[in-house]
């Protein structure tokens, strides 16, 4: 989606970059504008050491940190779209993506019990502030053609196409994530995203 955007975005935008491999998908604009100087206040001192002088916009950066580092009225007139996914299919994504990676992790199960227990809040942080969602608009990630398209469609503007990017790390045969759980790791998914489970109707 970001790569997609990227086609409408101007030059005072910002563009943050993602992996290299697929940079090479974009066909809009790339990465600009990510480094925002700081002003030079007592809270910038505290909040970063006493050292940084300027914040840099990142894939995925937390809504409270967008609100942060943008003007009052920049954020008040900006449209906040969010999407969201099932938990229990984006762990085994996790898992996948983060044994690619790092190589750690060979277990599901193990993966479960480490990671997802300390990671919840990290994935709802992204479109809440203080623990609530301030998403004007949800695109559901199990029907993102659809939803990409109508939420473009509402801006008044032509539909960019959506690459597929992303998705080298989750082997084809794991395309349905049922399988690699057993009642001990769906209960741990199902107690650590209970909020994103409750707000937005997933299920098992």
């Amino acid at each position: 989606m970001e790569l997609a955007l990227s086609e409408l975005c101007g030059p005072s935008d910002i563009i943050t970059p993602v992996r290299s491999s697929d940079e090479a998908l974009r066909r809009g604009r790339g990465p600009q504008n990510t480094i925002i100087k700081l002003p030079n206040r007592w809270w910038h001192r505290l909040d970063y050491g006493g050292e940084r002088r300027h914040f840099v916009f990142y894939d995925h950066v937390p809504a409270g940190l967008v609100k942060r580092h943008i003007p009052p009225d920049v954020w008040v007139r900006c449209r906040k779209v969010a999407i969201v996914r099932n938990p229990w299919d984006r762990e085994a994504s996790r898992f996948y993506f983060a044994a690619r990676q790092s190589g750690r992790y060979a277990d599901f199960r193990d993966f479960v019990r480490r990671r997802t227990r300390w990671h919840p809040m990290k994935n709802y942080r992204i479109h809440a502030i203080r623990g609530r969602n301030i998403a004007d608009t949800i695109l559901r990630f199990e029907r993102l053609q659809e939803d990409f398209a109508d939420f473009v469609r509402s801006l008044g503007v032509s539909v960019p196409d959506l690459p597929v990017a992303n998705a080298a790390s989750r082997p084809t045969s794991a395309r349905d994530y049922r399988p690699m759980f057993d009642d001990e790791t769906r209960a741990i998914v199902a107690s650590c995203y209970a909020r994103e489970i409750r707000e937005f109707g997933y299920e098992f």
